[in-house]
């Protein structure tokens, strides 16, 4: 019974139900059910009347079922996003019963039925279908839903689910094999059997719905640590159903597995990892298609799950029955001795060569901090050679010298030494070429002209209008052989694009044709007036078969007309 209840004394037998008074006008209040129904038989005698015990409503109730409804206690019902629940009409019937499916009771709905029972924090236990007819058969009409129907929705999520567990070695191959189809059925396995047998260690169990021999369902549980894998099959029946039971998604990393040695882990570093050594499941990681897989380790006398990639694990991702790739630990790596310094315990060395010449010298192996303090490494051939070997520094890295005789020039404009690879042709003002570093050249705004396709500096760039391809990058050098400029906009044209006018100025293609409109408008004019004219005489009639000057000055002034 919840704490901080309070009881009155009502009067039974009044209109109104009034409490009882004290002598001070204030009601008769009681924490204690027991004492208040003591008390009211005393003042029943007393007063001659019919008196009960009452318990006095707040609304703190409802603040606490609506924090268990927040916070995951209590699941909603499967009506809950539908029309007719959501409706007005439904809401005002079901806003202070706080429905949702019975814990203990799978099946069945608790709700709180009065205001009372919500102080005492007691939930009424129904089967759906009481529960809709009692309480919104008039809604259901309205909206047209069938109760049966709703029945089944509320069933199908939270019916009964009766979860079974297979332990031994032929139930848990019975469930894979005669179970959801997956990639772990219907396979050759190396030993005849479905792997999925070495799951019977101890630790783990097959959960599934239905029966051995055609189930609905099943997913791979840890009973001890009350955790589930990957569900397979009728997801969200059994998932509810381990739920119900208390069980939560988790890998099963640190399960016992069953032992069955295939081949020997014998790791040789020239070949690389051995797959294959163990008997094993596909082990998935996640929840969900394309989750990734788990791994096992050796423990001597069985496996254990374990991360993805953890040194001296195997991979557990093939659906054929055999374990993936081996991870070697480190110890298992050969280690080598540093031949300058002799110390010890490298699992690898660097190459160094003491000349650079490939017909001279040796190759030594030296550890890192040898290598930094000791060699270089070259930027042409990528090979670390001894400090007695001759450098020179190219494009600011260190080279061999033997290679820089062959493979180096220098930059015309920097006066660097420079790979001759990274060197390019670029034109200057003067219109001649130079060898420089193409690095240095980008530095310097390059571009390539448009005209004649050679590379010049940023500072020569000049903008030149072409009739075809509209404004391309041109060199200043190229404006005196390649293009003109307008003599009336000022700007740089291809030659081709040049139009001479009769006063002997070059002009562009547009402003030639702007000229040519000019001076074509007075004609224009002219002719629109002759027209006019003529429409006039036309109009005159009387003087319309005589068109000399004098007619058609006489026709435009009876016109009023002035030309």
């Amino acid at each position: 019974m919840p704490e901080g209840l309070k009881y009155n004394i009502i009067r039974a037998d009044k209109e109104g139900c009034p409490a009882v008074l004290d002598d001070d006008g204030c009601q008769v209040t009681f924490t204690d059910p027991t004492e208040a129904s003591m008390a009211a038989r005393k003042l029943s005698r007393e007063m001659g009347e019919k008196l009960m015990v009452k318990l006095i409503v707040n609304n703190k109730w409802k603040d606490r079922e609506l924090k268990r409804i927040l916070n995951g206690e209590y699941r909603s019902l499967p009506w809950d996003t539908q029309d007719w629940w959501r409706s007005a009409m439904a809401h005002a019937i079901h806003k202070d019963h706080f429905a949702h499916p019975s814990v203990e009771k799978p099946g069945w709905i608790a709700y709180t039925k009065t205001a009372e029972d919500g102080m005492r924090d007691k939930q009424t236990v129904v089967r759906p279908g009481s529960y809709l007819k009692a309480h919104f058969e008039r809604v259901m009409d309205y909206y047209g839903r069938s109760e049966r129907r709703l029945v089944e929705q509320f069933m199908l999520a939270f019916g009964p689910i009766e979860v079974k567990f297979a332990a031994t070695e032929e139930e848990i191959i019975s469930v894979y094999e005669k179970g959801p189809p997956t990639c772990m059925v219907g396979r050759h396995w190396p030993t005849e059997r479905n792997p999925a047998y070495i799951y019977a260690a101890g630790d783990l169990q097959v959960a599934y719905l239905g029966t051995l021999d055609k189930a609905s369902a099943r997913a791979l549980v840890w009973p001890a640590k009350k955790r589930f894998s990957r569900v397979y099959g009728d997801i969200a029946r059994i998932t509810n159903g381990l739920e119900r039971l208390g069980y939560k998604w988790g890998a099963p990393i640190g399960a016992k597995l069953k032992r069955v040695e295939l081949r020997k882990v014998k790791f040789d570093p020239n070949k690389g990892p051995p797959t294959g050594c163990f008997l094993a499941p596909y082990i998935d990681k996640k929840n969900q298609a394309g989750g990734g897989h788990l791994s096992v380790i050796d423990k001597g006398d069985h496996l254990e799950i374990c991360e993805e990639g953890l040194p001296g694990s195997h991979h557990c991702g093939l659906p054929d029955g055999y374990s993936g790739q081996y991870v070697p630990r480190e110890d298992e790596y050969p280690t080598f001795t540093c031949e300058k310094c002799d110390t010890p315990g490298f699992r690898q060395l660097n190459t160094v060569l003491t000349d650079a010449d490939p017909d001279d010298g040796e190759e030594i192996s030296w550890c890192p901090k040898c290598l930094k303090r000791d060699a270089f490494h070259c930027q042409y051939s990528g090979y670390w050679f001894t400090k007695d070997v001759e450098s020179i520094i190219v494009d600011g890295y260190p080279w061999a010298k033997y290679y820089a005789d062959m493979y180096t020039a220098k930059c015309e404009a920097t006066g660097e030494l420079t790979n001759t690879g990274n060197l390019i042709d670029v034109y200057f003002a003067d219109g001649k070429s130079k060898r420089v570093n193409i690095n240095w050249a980008q530095e310097n705004a390059m571009f390539k002209s448009g005209i004649s396709r050679k590379y010049y500096l940023g500072d020569q760039k000049a903008w030149i209008y072409c009739s075809y391809n509209g404004r391309v990058y041109g060199a200043k050098p190229e404006l005196k052989y390649h293009a003109f400029q307008c003599d009336d906009c000022d700007t740089y044209w291809m030659t081709a694009d040049r139009v001479q006018m009769d006063d002997s100025r070059l002009l562009c293609p547009n402003c030639a044709e702007r000229l040519k409109q000019r001076a074509e408008l007075p004609l224009k004019r002219k002719s629109k007036a002759l027209d006019y004219v003529v429409s006039a005489i036309d109009y005159a009639d009387p003087f319309k078969q005589d068109l000399n000057e004098a007619n058609i000055q006489a026709a435009l002034k009876a016109l009023n007309i002035r030309f």
